[in-house]
């Protein structure tokens, strides 16, 4: 039987191993056999693990999303309906069923090479050939960064600074939504050198034209779209720049060095000129939103310990940078949460 398929469920679907991992970390560092016999404060357990109160929070907090957990009064438990099954002591304790597919999990993550090698031949020594894993693929719908660009209305935009790519669907919607636009793309030069490929694999690159006179470090071009390999906690960012579109970068520093990753970016505008940044963020309430607080676990991941923000942190390191006017321009979606604020103008 035919089923209604989607971007948003195929990317449900393909990281739904998030839940599982989570569960398998609070049963292998024994939390749940810790909050089975008493209910801690986040600062409590921290101390416990000698972790940071902010890591473990976000950590607590998907754990209650998914139910394992409850919150109540400040302090953390496990759900005592669960604890027979989940702690290693338990009247019908599941621990030895939670050991074995922790072990798994590494062979698991061998899965395509088994699939696709000879089993008679020693897979451990095979090499991924697959050059087309990493490719952005033309049947997946556009119709989710479109919508963003069109909620950020940049029509009257001129010169557009992007950083932080993603992929090249939001730079595709914005060449298709103002045609006159031309665009600065800023990020690790892997990063653009894979976007680079990615334009020409879907027959969105046009003819080379010349440089910029503003990019001096060499930047290739495509079209109307420059590109620039830059540290933007080291280097200043390019200048004179209508609208500033940030995406998935400010999760991955530090509150202190958003502070100064924004004031670059604030230099970078002209005065009156509008910051766009598309980030993931955390509810107020971090255990409210069960996608929310599943992601926020994956970004302390993904960035090596730091932690996502919500939004109202998102806006103190605006306002401390210098920008004015920050408002959540589409407050129903998690994932792609759109953050908008001015640079004053006369500044």
């Amino acid at each position: 039987m035919s089923q209604d398929w989607s971007y948003n469920r195929i990317w449900t679907l393909a990281n739904s191993y998030m839940e599982s991992r989570i569960l398998l970390t609070g049963f292998e560092i024994g939390l749940f056999d810790l909050l089975a016999i008493n209910s801690l404060t986040v600062e409590e357990v921290a101390l416990r693990y000698r972790t940071s109160a902010r890591k473990i929070a976000i950590f607590l907090d998907a754990l209650t999303a998914m139910g394992v957990l409850i919150y109540e009064s400040g302090t953390y438990r496990c759900d005592p309906s669960l604890a027979p099954v989940i702690t290693r002591d338990g009247t019908c304790s599941a621990a030895w069923m939670l050991q074995q597919v922790s072990a798994k999990y590494c062979e698991w993550e061998k899965l395509s090479r088994y699939v696709t090698v000879d089993l008679t031949t020693d897979v451990t020594d095979q090499t991924d050939t697959d050059s087309g894993a990493h490719k952005e693929k033309n049947n997946v719908t556009q119709i989710e960064w479109d919508g963003v660009v069109e909620l950020i209305n940049p029509q009257e935009v001129r010169r557009l600074l992007m950083i932080g790519i993603s992929s090249g669907r939001y730079l595709k919607a914005f060449l298709n939504f103002v045609p006159g636009m031309s665009i600065a793309v800023s990020d690790e030069k892997k990063k653009l050198d894979f976007l680079h490929q990615s334009l020409i694999n879907n027959n969105l690159s046009e003819q080379p034209v010349g440089f910029r006179h503003d990019f001096p470090a060499s930047p290739f071009n495509i079209h109307r779209v420059t590109f620039q390999p830059l540290d933007f906690l080291k280097n200043a960012l390019p200048q004179e720049f209508n609208l500033a579109f940030l995406s998935s970068i400010v999760q991955k520093y530090y509150f202190a060095q958003n502070i100064t990753f924004l004031g670059n970016v604030y230099k970078s505008l002209l005065p009156g000129g509008r910051i766009i940044i598309r980030e993931a963020l955390c509810a107020p309430e971090r255990n409210s939103s069960y996608a929310s607080a599943i992601y926020a676990v994956s970004s302390i991941v993904e960035t090596h310990g730091k932690t996502p923000y919500t939004f109202e942190e998102i806006k103190s390191a605006l306002e401390q940078s210098g920008f004015v006017s920050v408002k959540l321009l589409n407050p129903d979606s998690w994932m792609d949460c759109v953050i908008e604020a001015y640079k004053p103008m006369g500044y």
